[in-house]
């Protein structure tokens, strides 16, 4: 089980990287947010990775696959349900699985723009 500790440390990261699964577009602004809530986490990049892989696709992503997702964002109780099964000391099994690898492309493009350890991607550059 993750001690509370580790879920408050977490939350932050959670939220940024679920803003990766709205039913909206981000632009270059939201990735700066983004990317700059993971560098102040103090996690080194292979975790940071390693939460979005393991613990927010899993979670969120399945809000990509909805006809009407949410596209206004979570809160941290939206958060704590939908983690719900990282808290308790598990994870998702073969359904995390399958939903990285239906989105792992998309993913990694959007690693790219919001590694805080690297420079961002200039994919962005066509947003207004």
């Amino acid at each position: 089980m993750m001690g509370a500790a580790e879920v408050e440390r977490r939350m932050p990261v959670w939220l940024a990287l679920a803003e990766l699964f709205l039913d909206t577009e981000l632009d270059s602004a939201d990735h700066d947010r983004i990317r700059a809530a993971l560098a102040a986490s103090g996690y080194a990049e292979a975790v940071l990775h390693d939460i979005l892989r393991r613990e927010v696709t899993p979670a969120f992503g399945p809000n990509l696959f909805s006809v009407a997702g949410v596209w206004d964002g979570w809160d941290e109780a939206d958060a704590r349900r939908l983690l719900r099964p990282v808290i308790a000391g598990g994870g998702f099994g073969w359904t995390g699985r399958l939903t990285w690898r239906l989105l792992r492309r998309d993913l990694e493009a959007d690693w790219a723009r919001i590694n805080p350890f690297t420079e961002p991607s200039s994919d962005d550059a066509g947003d207004f």
